[in-house]
């Protein structure tokens, strides 16, 4: 467990720095911070099914044993456990990104050269 713990820290230190010098700006930044963290979140996710179905796989095979049963129920419980966390904490980052660094342009949008000339209206009737 803890040479995984120090390969994570060695692979997370050595992608910050490029993380830091690609953003030209601030939205930049957590653009691309937002994109890091979705997607690690995404391999999670992965990992959260791939334990819902060794769970599975561990309470099949434990025909007559109830110790191996419950131990194969407790794991198919943590990983929808799992699987429901990244997923909300995917929608919130997003929910976030889209909130706080959205352009908004869709909304309102005027551009002059859209707008009608008033010389080409015709006067009202009288």
């Amino acid at each position: 467990m803890k040479k995984i713990l120090q390969f994570l820290c060695l692979v997370l230190l050595s992608v910050i720095p490029n993380i830091v010098w690609a953003a030209t700006d601030f939205e930049g930044l957590i653009e691309d911070a937002t994109t890091l963290v979705v997607t690690v979140s995404w391999l999670l996710v992965v990992l959260a099914v791939m334990l819902f179905f060794w769970g599975i796989v561990k309470f099949i095979w434990s025909a007559g044993d109830p110790s191996k049963k419950a131990e194969g129920k407790q794991i198919m419980t943590w990983g929808v456990v799992g699987l429901f966390v990244m997923v909300s904490f995917i929608g919130i980052i997003k929910f976030l990104q889209n909130s706080l660094f959205d352009d908004r342009t869709d909304l309102i949008e005027l551009d002059p050269q859209d707008l009608i000339d008033p010389s080409s209206i015709p006067p009202p009737r009288s």
